[in-house]
């Protein structure tokens, strides 16, 4: 069984806070844009237009996980409409940023002539690495946990900043089998 009392929030600076999970969003994306800029070179592609791309192809996947986010949770936005861009609270889907990034890739892909298929190519590995690399941030914020187990392998979390369900229980890791699944994908990747 592992405890965890660390707060969610790595750092506050006056009315802004960095957190663990936001440190490892933004290392993911770091690592995934470096990583598809390298398959991009060793697949042929323009390089200096795939990574002109990538920022845009960021930001369209933050706004995209956002967008799911906010919708799969409509009835608690419609009710709290100021929290809908309120991102440093947390919430974002993966999908949504697979979907919504993918979307601009395409579009940008077709813009400037690339070859699509290529690119994507070239941006699975860096995308599934970067989904292992976010998922060490649900570690410490207590996201995306399974079940209370009452066996010797889960993990309690101790600080009331967490986001697990309730302090003091032992959950499954959910996160850590994604995780596990994400490098087995990137290895045969």
């Amino acid at each position: 069984m592992l405890t965890i009392n660390i707060d969610p929030v790595l750092i506050h600076l006056g009315p802004f806070a960095i957190s663990w999970y936001g440190l490892a969003v933004g290392t993911a994306i770091l690592v995934g844009i470096w990583l598809t800029s390298s398959e991009a070179a060793r697949k042929g592609l323009p390089t200096e237009q795939v990574s002109d791309m990538m920022l845009w192809i960021a930001l369209g996947g933050i706004v995209g996980a956002r967008l799911l986010f906010v919708l799969d949770r409509w009835p608690f936005f419609a009710a709290n409409p100021s929290q809908i861009i309120a991102i440093q609270t947390g919430g974002l889907s993966i999908m949504g940023a697979i979907l919504s990034g993918g979307l601009v890739a395409g579009i940008l892909a077709w813009r400037q002539r690339l070859p699509l298929r290529r690119l994507f190519d070239a941006a699975a590995p860096g995308l599934i690495l970067g989904q292992a690399i976010g998922r060490l941030g649900c570690l410490v914020t207590g996201d995306t946990l399974g079940k209370p187990t009452d066996g010797s392998w889960g993990i309690v979390y101790l600080n009331p900043g967490s986001h697990a369900p309730a302090l003091g229980v032992a959950y499954q890791p959910a996160f850590f089998y994604e995780q596990l699944w994400d490098l087995l994908v990137f290895a045969i990747l």
